[in-house]
């Protein structure tokens, strides 16, 4: 998590919704956490807090705490001055992803699913949270029901951005993004497919 050219972008609070034919659907409350070169995936309590109250956009030293409290040993923790626990109400480290692993598709005004490529978080704590590189999420309702679209839109379009500059820090010689909508006959709503492609 540590790096010297690492900047965080932006939040958005999400629920997962993990659909079971056995069973009744799962409901993963998270924040997805961009940086310009990764996406943390945080676990967010329960209550009325929004995921950039409880870590705050500018306090980077609280991220860098809940990440340690995930991956430090209890002395290694103690040497740093992190807490192996966090403080019951705190976030939760739950993945981190490279962004030339994402694509985006906007399905709804309210959802999206999220591909997560090859690299989807595997090693953690709780199965719930591991694998699955296809999520589906729709944007929590800590957010005024009236702004919960344009935080989306928000967020989708600095992912996007990210994703086309990353690129080109790996050496691409050019590079675009694009956004393609379907419109269905009758339906105010329309499926839109953000990406990325580069060449060498």
């Amino acid at each position: 998590m540590v790096n010297y050219d690492r900047q965080l972008l932006t939040s958005l609070d999400v629920d997962e919704i993990i659909e079971s034919p056995d069973s009744k659907p799962t409901t993963l409350r998270c924040t997805l956490i961009l940086f310009n070169d990764k996406l943390l995936i945080a676990k967010r309590p329960s209550g009325s807090k929004t995921g950039q109250q409880l870590i705050g956009l500018d306090d980077q030293d609280g991220l860098v705490r809940m990440y340690q409290s995930s991956h430090l040993t209890t002395s290694q923790a103690s040497l740093l001055g992190s807490p192996k626990k966090l403080k019951k109400g705190s976030m939760g480290y739950r993945g981190l992803v490279d962004l030339l692993d994402l694509t985006a598709i906007d399905q709804s005004p309210h959802e999206f699913l999220l591909s997560l490529g090859p690299n989807a978080p595997s090693s953690l704590p709780s199965e719930r949270w591991c694998g699955r590189p296809l999520r589906r999420y729709i944007v929590a309702q800590t957010y005024a029901e009236d702004v919960r679209r344009a935080e989306k839109e928000v967020w989708l379009n600095r992912l996007n951005e990210a994703v086309v500059k990353r690129w080109g820090e790996m050496g691409a010689k050019a590079g675009f993004r694009s956004r393609r909508v379907w419109e269905k006959e009758g339906d105010e709503n329309s499926l839109e497919v953000y990406w990325s492609r580069r060449w060498r």
